[in-house]
């Protein structure tokens, strides 16, 4: 079977679309000779799949402006939805894929790389026809003003929306009649106004006092001869002329005050906003509360279901801290092995949303859409989940600062060092960055402990007898003898009883210190 098929072959197929019947004359009449005979793939008769950037780069080898005009005859400007259906149309006829001349993508289906030279080189005469609809739209207002036009159109009556030089004189009689009319509006609602006026209880009249001729009137002669409003002659004013010129009264005195006056205070927000009615009651059933069995809420199987490891697990405290933190860092790590499994549940709970959706379009593509509308973008459901799972990573984070926090250094210069170690997927600091740190003459790593506000230990009769000396707390070990005056060292014999002069740990008890035996030192300084 031949692969190829002619354009005459392809033009000869029937088809019931309006736009496809009325391009075809202009296909005859601009195409050159022979365009019948030229030859393409037999592939032009599937309509292929073709994606949307590419889709809105294609154009036809058929002239622009006769086309439109021959599909649009009493058209002067070609609109976006109407320049779409003309392209759908082409695109959906077999012979308007054939004359594609753009992207060299889509021509490449049904010509190989030699016929497409050749094609383009054979319609190349016809380039200066092609033209954009905004191009387009411009000649052909400019066609049906001047009344040129290929395929004789008869020039509408309307005014064109991009007027010649020479209808100046048309635009201004336009423009004058524009003004007449919206005169004709104004004049009509004053009359109305007159009307309104007229219809409301009569106005009490004015005496002569109040005549225009006197002097104290707030209606002076100049006045009554504004150009502004014409009034009739004084004393036979109609109403509205009353309302207009009648001297400024006080206002009527009124038991409520100005809205103006009137003391009004913003109350700012709650912190804490009140839940939904529908949610809140979710929320007590949920969590069994005012129930018996409120403790009973189980949540094992589902922690282990949850339950990961790597990152959602508690990063681990470097092993040169390891000796510095126990009970507070165990607490924090609680805390973060919690929110670790919540926000893996949250992870897996998008996977899992985002392999519905695309199943989902895959069976109807029709309620893309409407999905996007109802779950993604501004809708609520987006919302809700992206701050669900801010506030679980955030609130993680604020726990890894504080595990950082327990094992700080002293000094301010180590300490900045230190925070300058991001965490890793597996430590609380970055294992390279925190061991090249620790090589640094100037850092000190452990937290020094301090020592202020404590006394130095002295002979006070249990610890040393060398003033200056720190006697470890707590150690119950033998107590030097203090020397005597007389000469000599003396036993000192512990009594039985609380030690009142004891500070240490065992301050009250009946500990008794075991006595050391004499020393008889001559040489010794007497104390």
């Amino acid at each position: 079977m031949n692969q190829y098929i002619s354009l005459g072959d392809l033009f000869e197929v029937s088809s019931d679309d309006r736009t496809i019947s009325k391009a075809k004359p202009v296909i005859e009449e601009f195409l050159p000779e022979g365009w019948q005979d030229w030859q393409v793939n037999r592939g032009v008769l599937q309509a292929p799949e073709i994606p949307q950037n590419i889709r809105n780069k294609i154009r036809f080898a058929i002239p622009s402006v006769p086309l439109f005009l021959n599909v649009f005859p009493k058209e002067k400007r070609i609109s976006e939805r109407k320049y779409r259906a003309v392209f759908k149309s082409l695109l959906n006829w077999p012979l308007g894929r054939a004359l594609i001349i753009s992207p060299r993508e889509v021509v490449v289906l049904y010509r190989s790389v030699d016929e497409e030279k050749i094609f383009l080189q054979r319609i190349s005469p016809l380039r200066a026809e092609f033209f954009p609809r905004a191009e387009m739209n411009e000649i052909i207002g400019a066609e049906s003003v001047d009344g040129r036009s290929d395929l004789d159109i008869e020039s509408p009556a309307v005014e064109p929306l991009s007027p010649p030089n020479n209808s100046m004189e048309k635009d201004l009689s336009i423009r004058v009649i524009s003004l007449e009319s919206k005169l004709d509006s104004i004049e009509n609602s004053l009359q109305k106004l007159v009307g309104s006026f007229e219809s409301r209880t009569a106005q009490p009249e004015y005496g002569e006092e109040d005549d225009c001729s006197s002097s104290e009137s707030v209606s002076s002669p100049e006045r009554c001869s504004s150009p502004a409003i014409e009034r009739s002659p004084c004393g036979t004013e109609s109403v509205l002329g009353q309302s207009l010129w009648r001297p400024i009264l006080p206002p009527a005195s009124s038991s409520k005050s100005s809205s103006f006056l009137c003391p009004v205070t913003v109350v700012k927000e709650p912190e804490v906003k009140a839940p939904e009615p529908d949610l809140l009651e979710t929320a007590i059933t949920c969590q069994r509360l005012g129930q018996s069995d409120w403790d009973g809420v189980r949540y094992a199987e589902a922690e282990k279901r949850l339950k990961r490891g790597a990152v959602f697990q508690p990063l681990v405290m470097n092993n040169v801290f390891a000796s510095q933190v126990a009970v507070p860092d165990s607490l924090l790590r609680r805390q973060e092995r919690l929110l670790g499994s919540l926000t893996y549940g949250l992870l897996a709970q998008r996977k899992a949303f985002v392999e519905a959706q695309e199943a989902l379009l895959r069976h109807a593509p029709a309620v893309s859409q409407s999905f996007n509308d109802l779950f993604l973008g501004e809708a609520s459901f987006r919302s809700t989940s992206d701050d669900l799972l801010q506030l679980v990573c955030g609130k993680r984070a604020e726990i890894l600062a504080e595990r950082r926090k327990l094992v700080e250094p002293s000094d301010s210069v180590s300490k900045r060092a230190l925070q300058c170690i991001p965490p890793s997927s597996s430590h609380v600091f970055d294992e390279d960055q925190l061991s090249k740190l620790a090589l640094d003459p100037h850092v000190r790593l452990q937290r020094s402990q301090d020592f202020r506000g404590k006394k130095r230990a002295f002979d006070g009769g249990y610890g040393s007898g060398f003033p200056g000396k720190r006697v470890k707390r707590g150690d119950e070990g033998a107590s030097l003898t203090r020397p005597r005056s007389s000469g000599g060292f003396q036993p000192r014999v512990k009594k039985e009883g609380p030690l009142r002069s004891q500070k240490g740990p065992n301050r009250g008890s009946s500990f008794k210190r075991p006595t050391i035996p004499q020393k008889k030192d001559r040489t010794a300084r007497p104390f």
